[in-house]
């Protein structure tokens, strides 16, 4: 009798420690997501880096009837091989700066739509405080650094030449960082067009 005694106290005490350690299903469950949550690395893109530029450049209309627009995309870390595509408000095209051709008038129309959602007043010559930066890594000057693949959109506004360079604005996005939705349009409409046009990699 004593040694049933025994082995029921034991099975009670088991059954005891088994249900404290465990707990319920749900308890689980609620354990093992909250252990998951914590361990996800927090990622730089959920946050706006300090030397990330305005979170709006917007609201827009300040496009004049002549402009020009180079767009560089550096699609290779540890590369300086890019390609760009010219474009400008007559909707001529050029590889670097030779004139390739004319872009359809429906393409040109979504270019300078894109364009005119910035406030290029708030876009500074390059000259004067360098270019307005949406990337991961911390700016560099004069440019991010190649092993930061990176799309750079440098505008001329008034003009349809990219000369002088120190009078081009610049905005430079990597797509990793957060950056305006007026900045990811304008990159979605021209990387459309050099996918399209295929200017040379240079």
């Amino acid at each position: 009798m004593r040694r049933y005694s025994v082995l029921l106290f034991m099975a009670a005490v088991l059954c005891l420690l088994v249900l404290a350690g465990c707990g319920t299903k749900e308890q689980a469950a609620q354990k093992a997501e909250t252990k998951t949550t914590a361990e996800q690395p927090k990622t730089p893109s959920a946050a706006w880096p300090e030397w990330s530029g305005p979170r709006s450049l917007g609201p827009g209309g300040t496009l004049p009837k002549t402009w020009r627009v180079d767009f560089v995309h550096y699609p290779k870390a540890r590369s300086a091989h890019c390609y760009k595509i010219g474009i400008d408000s007559e909707g001529t095209w050029s590889d670097t700066n030779v004139d390739r051709g004319k872009i359809a008038d429906a393409e040109l129309a979504a270019v300078r739509v894109a364009l005119d959602k910035v406030n290029w007043g708030s876009v500074p010559k390059f000259a004067e405080k360098d270019y307005v930066s949406y990337t991961i890594t911390p700016k560099s000057y004069p440019m991010p650094s190649d092993e930061n693949p990176h799309f750079e959109i440098r505008v001329w506004p008034g003009q349809i030449f990219n000369t002088p360079p120190y009078d081009r604005r610049v905005i430079v996005a990597d797509l990793k960082a957060p950056c305006p939705p007026e900045v990811k349009e304008i990159i979605d409409v021209l990387k459309a067009l050099q996918e399209k046009y295929e200017p040379q990699l240079h």
